[in-house]
């Protein structure tokens, strides 16, 4: 039987200069003995990107939409999501001005805030129900993206590194490589008047592992499985310790967690999960009917999102 399910295709994404971590000494944002505590992480390199944001996502939905073959013209909504980038007026008339440049007329366009580096699932979600919906559109381009603005890309105590990067995609109704199949978010606000510290952590890691299992364990319900049945883990990549905890707390097999970029671009702010799954597919494709979750964690939001090989 054809799924009916919204559909995720043709993923893009740009992660600007890829930089060892050694490069943080000479920018005045490390010593050594950060660089040690990073590679202790499994973190090698980190990514930069100088370029304004909204040039960051036109570049990608140009790679977008020539490998989908789709014009703005079939385009009927667009969703945004940022992570902890600098994000104001100016900024989102120069996106703007940048999509009417490409094509792009009068479309529904929405912005998803408030979801730190757990947005890509959280705007995924926003797509396949403006896809479901009755009178909603056949196509919605989805993009993500994140930047450093203050100077600095360290989180306290070198527990994780960001780096710059965007992605798109398309969510559609019609054809597509992986099936919707479910997703769910919580925050958890009383965390927000923390102080992001090592005494702190305790709290933000109770807290998150079980924000983590309850939106996985929603995931699961909602796709009539169980975490058995799970190809692959697209994770926030954090740290190595990151993606444990995000394992462990999904249920699946720690070797079905997706690795492999954890040292290649560090933690691109709300990326991770999308390039993840870019990068795998052009590597080894999934088996039709398999599934595989991206799991996103912040230090007050989880999220999860459950696809399907199709």
């Amino acid at each position: 039987m054809e799924s009916t399910l919204p559909k995720v295709s043709s993923i893009c994404y740009s992660v600007g200069e890829i930089r060892p971590i050694e490069a943080l000494v000479a920018l005045g944002m490390a010593d050594q003995n950060t660089i040690e505590s990073l590679a202790a992480r499994g973190i090698q390199n980190f990514c930069e990107d100088c370029r304004p944001a909204h040039d960051m996502c036109t570049s990608c939905i140009a790679d977008t939409l020539a490998e989908s073959g789709l014009q703005p013209a079939d385009i009927g909504a667009v969703v945004l999501g940022h992570s902890m980038a600098k994000w104001d007026l100016k900024e989102e008339q120069a996106f703007l001005s940048a999509l009417a440049a490409m094509g792009f007329s009068r479309s529904q366009i929405f912005g998803v805030s408030m979801q730190a580096c757990t947005v890509a699932n959280a705007a995924l979600d926003l797509a396949r129900l403006l896809v479901s919906s009755t009178f909603g559109p056949k196509n919605v381009l989805v993009i993500i993206f994140g930047k450093d603005s203050e100077g600095n890309r360290l989180a306290p105590q070198a527990a994780t590194l960001f780096s710059d990067g965007a992605v798109s995609c398309i969510v559609s109704s019609g054809s597509g490589t992986l099936e919707i199949v479910g997703a769910a978010s919580l925050t958890d606000p009383a965390l927000a008047a923390l102080e992001w510290s090592e005494l702190s952590f305790p709290k933000y890691l109770v807290s998150g592992v079980m924000s983590l299992r309850k939106v996985c364990e929603s995931v699961y319900a909602q796709g009539r499985i169980s975490a058995r049945e799970i190809a692959a883990v697209f994770a926030t990549n954090g740290s190595s310790i990151y993606l444990q905890m995000i394992g462990s707390a999904s249920g699946v097999a720690d070797n079905h967690v997706y690795r492999e970029n954890l040292p290649r671009y560090a933690h691109v702010y709300g990326c991770d999960s999308l390039i993840g799954m870019r990068d795998r597919m052009r590597a080894q494709d999934f088996k039709s009917g398999e599934y595989v979750i991206s799991v996103a964690w912040a230090p007050n939001v989880a999220s999860a999102c459950l696809l399907r090989r199709v």
